[in-house]
This record gives C-alpha cells, sequence and structure tokens, in this order.
C-alpha cells in the first residue's frame, strides 16, 4: 500500500504548473471497439434536434458537463475553441448537459449560462439521465470521442484546457479519426 501511495504522488506532483489532474485513456482496449450509445434529447440548445442518423459518418465529440460545476465552467474555453477549429471539418461537438442540482434542472436557467458563458455548439439537455447513463459516466466534465464508424475510441475525465498535453493529446486523436473517416 505504502508503494501504491508513493507512487500517486509522484505521479500527482510531477505535473506541470497550471495542468489540472485530468485522466485521458482510450476508450476500450478491444479492437473491435464499443459503440456509442445514441444521444438522444427532447429538448436540445444552440441547434435543432440532432438524431443519431445525423452522426452517422462523423466524428462525434461529446462532453458532459453541468453549469455549476466550476470544473466545466473552467473547461468552456477548451470546447469553444474545439468548436471553432473543427466545427467546419466533419466533427460534431455536443454537450450534453446533466443536472447535478435542481436549479440545473430548469431549461431557462441552463439556457442563461450558455448565453452567459458564450457555449455555441450544440447542447443536449439529460435531466433524466439517459444519456449519462447510456454511456455509464460518472463525472463532470467528461468528454468522449466516437470515431466515424459510431465506435467509443477515447475518453478525458477531467478538466481540459488549450496548449496542455491533455489538449495536444486530444487534438491529435481528432485529427487522426478525421483522417480515418469516409470522405462525405
Amino acid at each position: 500500500m505504502m508503494l501504491f501511495a508513493l507512487a500517486l504522488i509522484a505521479l500527482f506532483s510531477s505535473a506541470p504548473a497550471g495542468d489540472a489532474l485530468a485522466i485521458s485513456s482510450p476508450a476500450s482496449a478491444d479492437p473491435g471497439r464499443r459503440p456509442a450509445p445514441p444521444i438522444v434529447s427532447k429538448t436540445w440548445i444552440n441547434s435543432a434536434p440532432i438524431r443519431p442518423a445525423d452522426l452517422k459518418g462523423r466524428v462525434v465529440l461529446v462532453e458532459f458537463w453541468t453549469f455549476g460545476c466550476g470544473n466545466c465552467q473552467a473547461t468552456v474555453p477548451a470546447m469553444q475553441r474545439l468548436w471553432s477549429d473543427y466545427g467546419d471539418r466533419r466533427l460534431v461537438l455536443v454537450g450534453v448537459h446533466t443536472p447535478e442540482t435542481s436549479t440545473e434542472r430548469e431549461p431557462g436557467n441552463v439556457r442563461a449560462a450558455i448565453a452567459e458563458q458564450k457555449i455555441s455548439f450544440p447542447v443536449a439537455l439529460d435531466n433524466d439521465y439517459r444519456i449519462w447513463k447510456s454511456f455509464g459516466n460518472r463525472y463532470w466534465p467528461t468528454i468522449y470521442v466516437i470515431d466515424a464508424r459510431g465506435a467509443l475510441r477515447f475518453t478525458h475525465i477531467g478538466e481540459l484546457h488549450v496548449g496542455t498535453n491533455e489538449w495536444r493529446d486530444l487534438t491529435r486523436r481528432i485529427d487522426a479519426l478525421l483522417r480515418e473517416a469516409p470522405p462525405s
């Protein structure tokens, strides 16, 4: 146990100053990869409803967040940058707002927070946790990257900031998935 604790201390103390603690990993060790669950919501903000059929052949980045979460708020600039850099290149970015508190369940409050934080990418409201549960999600924020064939390929848990190692890893993976995607 002591050796494990020392390994954790070494791991966390070696992170560059300013980098948030985050965990990134391939979504599955299975070469067949796990199919991504559908993203279905009755309420969409910043977009007409996106149907599962609309995502076929597209690389999809899904971010689970809630507006009252400080780590989620700190990740907004990175999500906006991804939307700005990749939104016209067959990448679909979908925010899934899954509330943590009763205040965060009110669509009007979510709309106000989206406006205040200047979020411009599509957001699905997930008040019943249906999307959250289908992904087996457990944390805010969590990012999932889905390939053009609909398989989960990558997961990032925690804050994301432009210019960090986690940022470079994520954008490298997105670029690779966009290259392997069939032309539209």
